[in-house]
């Protein structure tokens, strides 16, 4: 299968050896070619062993680059090397140029964009990030997580909220990450969602009531203007949920009033009359947001029926 082929000869990067150890490997585990059993190119070891040696011939500076770069994944640029290594500009470039020099990455050159770098072989970055220790991994994680964010706030650019959360997730810090993945909402990324809520699950105790409102009833309120009734529901029905165990009043008045208007679109108004209700009951005069929301409901509610 020619898609098969492609995957191998990315991952051997053409040389005969390893594409014959490999396809010997794929026999040995999976008995077959269809490629949808082959979720992951097993690494056979003799080709471990023989990248493995590469790696720890090179200098320090260079087995850095190339920790470094298995960390950001590829492409990887110049300037992402740079602002997680934190080194010199000259150390750098010649790091680079020895790595190219003795095939370990390759370069794609594009008029008006910056350089972007790929591994040589698809099985460099497996072996050499096995021989990465957590700590250093890290450390590259939350200097780029920095770099990134700094980045974000100058441009306001989007697309770099998944890459700020990831990072800060993989270097530790689930909190940062978690108020990254949230404010993502107003893209109705369902994968961020996911990942906010994991860490929401597993450290309910480490988040705030704001944290934990603009994960549910934030998402909630945009599934619910996106038409995503499903979702909406879920949202708010995890809200009273963790409202519930926390006894927090501005988490079930919020959880609540949501509930109170999925049941209003679905055309239920005595359920959606009963859901409001209890939000009243909840929702104090300071929570001047969730109050406005709430009685607009209601009045909205009124006119309906």
């Amino acid at each position: 299968n020619e898609s098969l082929i492609q995957r191998i000869n990315k991952a051997c990067g053409g040389n005969t050896l390893f594409i014959i150890e490999t396809i010997r490997a794929i026999i040995a585990l999976y008995g077959v070619h269809d490629e949808n059993q082959i979720k992951r190119m097993p690494i056979p070891g003799t080709t471990h062993a023989i990248l493995r040696n590469r790696f720890f011939a090179l200098p320090e500076k260079s087995r850095l680059v190339m920790e470094c770069a298995t960390v950001i994944g590829e492409p990887f640029t110049y300037q992402n090397i740079l602002s997680a290594l934190e080194i010199d500009e000259l150390s750098l470039v010649v790091a680079l140029e020895e790595l190219q020099q003795k095939e370990f990455i390759v370069v794609d050159s594009s008029p008006f964009v910056s350089d972007k770098y790929f591994f040589k072989l698809g099985f460099l970055s497996e072996t050499i990030s096995f021989e990465t220790s957590l700590p250093r991994k890290q450390l590259f994680h939350l200097r780029l997580a920095k770099e990134f964010e700094k980045e974000y706030k100058k441009t306001n650019d989007s697309a770099l909220l998944p890459k700020i959360a990831l990072h800060f997730s993989e270097a530790g810090e689930t909190t940062l990450a978690f108020d990254y993945w949230i404010q993502q909402h107003e893209y109705s990324t369902q994968d961020a969602y996911q990942n906010a809520s994991l860490i929401a699950n597993s450290h309910k105790d480490q988040l705030s009531t704001k944290q934990l409102c603009a994960l549910y009833i934030g998402w909630g309120e945009q599934a619910i203007f996106q038409r995503e009734l499903a979702i909406a529901d879920n949202c708010f029905k995890q809200a009273v949920i963790i409202g519930q165990k926390r006894n927090d009043a501005l988490i079930l008045g919020a959880g609540y009033s949501g509930l109170g208007a999925i049941s209003s679109l679905n055309g239920l108004p005595s359920q959606a009359q009963q859901y409001l209700d209890k939000a009243e009951n909840f929702l104090q005069n300071d929570d001047l947001g969730e109050q406005i929301r709430l009685q607009t409901r209601k009045a909205d509610l009124m006119i309906k029926n």
